[in-house]
């Protein structure tokens, strides 16, 4: 499994028809069937187009060149995206990425 090689401690999935969801548990027996330490599993909602359409690197949707261009902060982006997903229980304006991380560990 990529993240054990990749030596993750979190793994956040997006999650447009709740199929990650439903297999974390499968994922979880399979780390400690396995003798692996299991990392956090966060699902967050899939991030759509104006139009509720997936956004796709094929058609050119998701560039973060894009935002840079555009002049956007990086941590704005981060606390943007946080925001929207209603995952977290507290407010994450001007917290840094390593905060809201362990807010959900």
């Amino acid at each position: 499994m990529r993240s054990h090689e990749q030596r993750r401690s979190s793994v956040f999935l997006q999650d447009m028809r709740h199929e990650w969801l439903s297999s974390t548990p499968k994922h979880i027996l399979l780390y400690k069937a396995l003798g692996w330490s299991p990392p956090v599993f966060g699902h967050l909602p899939l991030i759509v187009n104006h139009d509720g359409t997936k956004l796709s690197k094929r058609q050119g949707d998701v560039n973060i060149q894009h935002y840079q261009d555009k002049g956007y902060f990086s941590q704005a982006v981060v606390n943007y995206i946080t925001s929207i997903g209603g995952g977290f229980h507290q407010d994450t304006l001007g917290k840094t990425l390593e905060e809201m991380i362990q807010s959900v560990s």
